[in-house]
């Protein structure tokens, strides 16, 4: 939510224009976070199994 947060305050502070390309770079953020937290084996898991070898 820290990518959200961080354009409402920079646009209701700033008074920054919210366009395209705002709302574009939102969604690429949000999509990466949705990537990392719905992915099935946890990043810890994977250097534990690197370390192991």
């Amino acid at each position: 939510m820290t990518p959200l947060a961080t354009i409402g305050f920079g646009v209701l502070i700033t008074n920054d224009a919210f366009d395209t390309r705002m709302a574009i770079g939102a969604t690429l953020a949000l999509g990466g976070v949705l990537i990392v937290a719905l992915r099935r084996k946890p990043a810890t898991a994977l250097l534990v199994d690197r370390e192991q070898r």
